[in-house]
């Protein structure tokens, strides 16, 4: 069929993604992808059969290196921008350190010790949550990339068995 085929009303390549998705970290043990078709709508010539089969297999790994390609460039902007906060929120701490340093130093001594206080509170807050924020992209954002590069790579390597409906 030409056509997305759905699957208690979802598209069947979804599907089989939610199920992968839904065992990570542990991979599925199946090894084929069995299509059942309408017996009219199956080629009878075995050789017609077979290049049926290969051509959806085929396809199918052309959907998921696309998809692949696309969240491998997805996860390159993602990065650089990760980056480029990091950087900034470095030029912020170090903004920060040197305004700690000037006070120490005495140089807000004309201000209340209380408000001083709250000063320095302020300055190494502002400076840890944009150093939290930078650090726990790069840490953590990884791992959807990583789930779906191993969910298209089993899809990918299925074996596609392409058989009557019963």
């Amino acid at each position: 069929s030409h056509h997305e085929i759905e699957i208690l009303g979802e598209c069947g390549i979804d599907h089989l993604i939610t199920l992968i998705r839904s065992h990570w970290p542990r991979t599925i043990a199946a090894t084929r992808l069995r299509l059942q078709l309408d017996a009219d709508q199956l080629p009878q010539d075995p050789v017609e059969r077979r290049r049926l089969v290969e051509t959806t297999h085929a396809a199918i790994g052309r959907y998921c290196s696309e998809t692949l390609d696309a969240k491998a460039y997805q996860r390159s902007q993602t990065r650089w921008m990760t980056m480029r906060k990091l950087l900034f929120s470095v030029l912020v701490l170090i903004v920060a350190l040197f305004l700690l340093a000037y006070v120490l130093n005495g140089g807000l001594d004309w201000m209340n010790p209380f408000f001083r206080g709250i000063f320095v509170v302020l300055v190494l807050f502002v400076a840890s949550l944009s150093l939290w924020d930078a650090l726990t992209e790069l840490f953590f954002d990884w791992a959807p990339y990583i789930i779906d590069k191993r969910t298209y790579a089993k899809i990918r390597a299925l074996e596609v068995v392409i058989e009557p409906q019963p």
